[in-house]
């Protein structure tokens, strides 16, 4: 597969830098060695050196080093049906699925319990969490947490369009019930009865903001997991 490369020469003085892009390929190598970027450079600089390619703005004998400057792979948006494995603490994956996305964020299904290879196993289907939480995409984007799957299916375990929750008397002007409200993502309020509201955790104060940070959420289902 061939990539674009931008290989940047220095002098010997170091007081002038040029790029050249390139595209390079780890076919041109044996299975069993392919091609890093940093030694397509070398090669290139040999030949450099050698006087094989003349440069207009400087002499091949001048040049000191060629540094390679790959881009770097892009990781897609997650998915509604992808199977995200979030490493826990102890060992083993935090198991979730892509609910939706939408203005709050990242809807995520969680499963009770940890898989030790990554993988959402029969044990972990039957055991979902019952409300979706909300997070941001940063940990999937980054690599740290991996989408090990894609199952359509699970969405049927979680609301498709999870709300977020507001304490009673949570703005001025707007009533959120005395026991709370639920907000869809379309920005529809609905007046929470105290069962729901003790379910969430209004009641008792223990419902925490309704968008969690990535890093957040992992630190939470450790921290879950140390508890039982």
């Amino acid at each position: 597969m061939r990539r674009p490369a931008s290989l940047t020469w220095t002098t010997i003085s170091s007081r002038t830098r040029g790029t050249i892009t390139v595209c390079w390929s780890s076919e041109c190598a044996p299975p069993a060695a392919p091609v890093t970027p940093q030694q397509f450079a070398s090669a290139i600089l040999q030949i450099l050196q050698g006087g094989r390619i003349i440069l207009a703005d400087v002499k091949s004998e001048d040049i000191r080093k060629l540094t390679a400057d790959v881009p770097k792979k892009r990781i897609a948006r997650p998915k509604p049906g992808d199977v995200l494995a979030i490493p826990a603490v102890d060992g083993g994956c935090h198991m979730a699925v892509v609910v939706v996305l939408n203005r709050f964020g990242t809807a995520l299904g969680l499963f009770h319990g940890t898989s030790a290879r990554g993988r959402l196993n029969a044990e972990l289907r039957r055991a979902p969490r019952k409300r979706p939480v909300y997070t941001d995409n940063g940990r999937v984007l980054d690599g740290t947490w991996k989408v090990v799957g894609h199952d359509d299916s699970l969405l049927a375990l979680f609301p498709s369009d999870p709300p977020i929750y507001h304490r009673p008397n949570a703005w001025p002007g707007i009533d959120t019930g005395e026991f709370g409200a639920a907000e869809t993502a379309d920005g529809t309020l609905r007046l929470i009865e105290p069962d729901e509201a003790r379910e969430v955790g209004l009641l008792d104060g223990t419902y925490r903001h309704p968008v969690h940070h990535a890093a957040w959420l992992q630190k939470l289902l450790d921290d879950e997991v140390d508890r039982s």
